[in-house]
């Protein structure tokens, strides 16, 4: 299991997550328009539409050595874990984290069916609940950013005590309003974080949606 303080953060985001499913959006329909006709008689002169660069989707890097890619078809994603992580999963099926065999570090994906309007706002919503929650709590930044395909998102770091050690954790939430969210979080013994922060960063870069 994860240490019992890193189990206290991941309970608060937990909580913070299930509690806060915005209702869904439905956008406005668009309306096809017509060309008005060619007058009689006229003759027509052909035009060569311009040409517009083709949209490029983002490609996720390839998974790298001592990784695999796990995948969650019912929630819509899949994402590069450690090998040798034991996988555990919530009894909805919201979060599933990735636990390191020392049970001190833990890597967890959050999915929700409807995501919010903003990111950003939603995790200065989600502070008050996690600094009730962990001891000394202490807020080391929170910021909006960007998903590697371009999503708007918000990067919140902190850090908290546990039981013998200082822990610092990280979290990314992303999604499209009406559409599903999601967030990847790390925590980590604060001291092994130079370790340890590449398995947040793969699997950011490496996160992909699949429908």
């Amino acid at each position: 299991a994860v240490a019992a303080a890193a189990a206290v953060v991941a309970v608060a985001v937990d909580r913070a997550h299930t509690s806060d499913a915005a209702g869904g959006h439905v956008g406005p329909t668009g309306t096809a328009s017509t060309a008005p006709p060619t007058p009689t008689g006229t003759p027509t002169q052909t035009t060569e539409a311009p040409t517009t660069p083709p949209t490029t989707a983002y490609t996720p890097p390839p998974v790298p050595d001592g990784y695999h890619l796990a995948k969650q078809a019912n929630r819509g994603y899949s994402v590069p874990v450690p090998d040798g992580w034991r996988k555990k999963v919530t009894d909805d099926g919201d979060q599933v984290s990735y636990v390191d065999p020392t049970g001190k570090v833990g890597l967890k994906i959050s999915a929700l069916d409807y995501g919010s309007a903003d990111p950003y706002q939603h995790w200065v919503d989600l502070e008050p609940a996690t600094r009730s929650q962990v001891s000394d709590y202490h807020r080391e930044r929170m910021e909006p950013t960007q998903t590697p395909d371009g999503q708007p998102a918000a990067l919140w770091q902190f850090t908290f005590q546990g039981t013998s050690t200082t822990f610092r954790a990280i979290d990314l939430g992303f999604g499209k309003e009406g559409g599903r969210e999601y967030a990847v979080y790390l925590s980590a013994p604060k001291n092994q974080w130079t370790k340890y922060r590449k398995v947040f960063d793969t699997a950011v870069a490496g996160f992909h949606e699949t429908g």
